[in-house]
């Protein structure tokens, strides 16, 4: 069976479901930032590093998810319709900020890692021949529990 336009042409609905996900996308930015915060540029050292776009992308981000979901699953009724198109945007942009959130942590956790083992390596290098074998055992337990300090 063939999926029917909701409001009589199939450019219409992508158009509708893309309004409806940019005001999803409104609504979160507005749950999560706690307002509307305009795009800004980082610098270093007077360099432009990136521009961070701050509720624009989490409004491009819930429109685009609203017409993906629609172009899977299209709906038979127009209350349907705009339910789908507000949560799939307000979903869309918390799916992928909380995606973004955990690449975060846990490239923050692989350099914690890095840490910990130069630190490692750096007191076996300099100590090892030096100190007696129960000294030595002594040091790689407080070296795990640095580790285990610095991964939690």
């Amino acid at each position: 069976m063939t999926a029917l336009p909701v409001f009589g042409s199939f450019i219409r609905d992508f158009i509708g479901i893309f309004l409806i996900g940019v005001v999803g996308g409104v609504v979160f930015a507005l749950l999560m930032e706690r307002g509307l915060t305009f795009p800004t540029k980082v610098y270093s050292n007077e360099k432009l590093i990136r521009v961070n776009f701050e509720f624009f992308a989490d409004v491009i981000i819930g429109a685009l998810a609203a017409v993906i979901v629609y172009a899977l699953n299209s709906p038979q009724s127009q209350q349907t319709f705009v339910v789908l198109g507000i949560i799939s945007g307000i979903g869309g942009s918390a799916i992928l900020t909380a995606y973004m959130k955990s690449r975060e942590s846990e490239e923050a956790r692989e350099k914690k890692v890095l840490i910990a083992e130069r630190y490692r390596a750096a007191v076996a290098r300099h100590a090892g021949s030096v100190m007696s074998q129960g000294n030595m055992q002594l040091l790689n337990i407080e070296l795990m529990e640095i580790d285990e300090q610095l991964l939690s």
